[in-house]
């Protein structure tokens, strides 16, 4: 079974050490949020989401 978790506001302070976290017990973290290095969204454009 994979170990991969979707995190949403990775690039906040409580994101960040959640992301810590789950990388330290061997999860593969992909993150999502305005600033974000894996996936930049913005949740107020819902229609750029749809097509994502």
């Amino acid at each position: 079974m994979d170990k991969t978790i979707l995190l949403l506001g990775d690039t906040g302070m409580l994101g960040q050490s959640i992301r810590k976290e789950f990388e330290k017990q061997g999860y593969l973290v992909i993150g999502a949020s305005r600033s974000s290095k894996d996936y930049a969204i913005n949740l107020l454009y819902d229609n750029r989401i749809k097509n994502f």
